[in-house]
Parts: structure tokens; C-alpha cells; sequence
């Protein structure tokens, strides 16, 4: 599901709210692949250095998926796969 300050952010740099898979009024196309996503993501994770965006996210990747790599364009589908797996673990049901 988006969130607010992710795209925010993206969408004051010019990324296209579509291309985040946020809905549109009109009912047209947007983005549905949350890997196509999260590479979006993951190329302008750059513009978070310094928010509590980045912040919270780095801390939330570490403490719930173990993840102590710093999210890139070069590693996002590797990170996004351990993400997938580790969702997927009994222990991360509700």
C-alpha cells in the first residue's frame, strides 16, 4: 500500500504518483508490480538521507527483517526477495 511520506517525497521530485501505484481519481492505470515499486523506490532512495523516513525504514529493516544493507538501485531485488521470504515465515504471521 503507498504511504503518504514515501510518496510524498517521491512526487516532489518529479515521480509520477502512477508510477507508485497510488490509485487515481479517474479510475485510469497505475502501477500494480510491487517490485516495479520498489525498484522506483529504491533508485531514489537517495532524497530520504537525513528524514525520519529513512530513519524509521533502515530501523525497521534491521529489527523485523534483518537486513543491515543500505537499500540501492544495485541491490533492490535481492532486498526485496529476502523481504518476501521472511514475510512468508510462519513466525510473521499475525
Amino acid at each position: 500500500k503507498p504511504d503518504h511520506y514515501i510518496f510524498r517525497m517521491l512526487y516532489s521530485q518529479g515521480v509520477k504518483l502512477e508510477d507508485l501505484g497510488v490509485p487515481r481519481h479517474d479510475g485510469g492505470p497505475v502501477e500494480t508490480d510491487g517490485r516495479t515499486i520498489w525498484r522506483l523506490f529504491a533508485k531514489h532512495w537517495y532524497l530520504f538521507r537525513g528524514t525520519p523516513s529513512r530513519l524509521w525504514f533502515e530501523h525497521a529493516m534491521e529489527t523485523v527483517f534483518g537486513i543491515t544493507e543500505r537499500l540501492s538501485e544495485g541491490n533492490a531485488d535481492l532486498l526485496y526477495d529476502r523481504i518476501v521470504d521472511k514475510l512468508g515465515e510462519p513466525t510473521m504471521r499475525p
